[in-house]
């Protein structure tokens, strides 16, 4: 099983939980991130950024598949169950949902508040 490790200089560090050695390093970010999130068979990971972008990578590759721009301050970032979306929450309150193979945008909930 892998964990994730975001760190300052803006890579992702993926690590194997069971032995503790370091797997692979993402690179190319260029902002911090802010979440990141597994696909559930775990063979993909998506990482949000303050530079409200949305990068979706191939853990076995280590190679980013597509660049999704929101345009709005990301606060969460999550995969469907079944992998086929990205769930990107906002800060204005609406969840974007985007096709996780293509990067499309599929729709935009809106209507949450405080």
């Amino acid at each position: 099983m892998l964990r994730a490790l975001a760190l300052d200089d803006k890579t992702l560090r993926l690590w194997d939980a069971t032995t503790g050695t370091e797997q692979r390093v993402l690179r190319g970010h260029l902002d911090w991130l802010l979440a990141i999130a597994f696909l559930p068979d775990s063979k993909g990971i998506v990482s949000a950024l303050y530079d409200q972008t949305i990068w979706l990578w191939d853990v076995i590759t280590g190679i980013e598949r597509c660049v999704l721009q929101c345009g709005l301050n990301l606060v969460s970032v999550a995969f469907s169950p079944d992998s086929r979306l990205i769930a990107s929450g906002l800060s204005n309150g609406a969840v974007w949902l985007w096709d996780a193979t293509t990067g499309t945008e599929y729709c935009v909930l809106r209507g949450y508040s405080d």
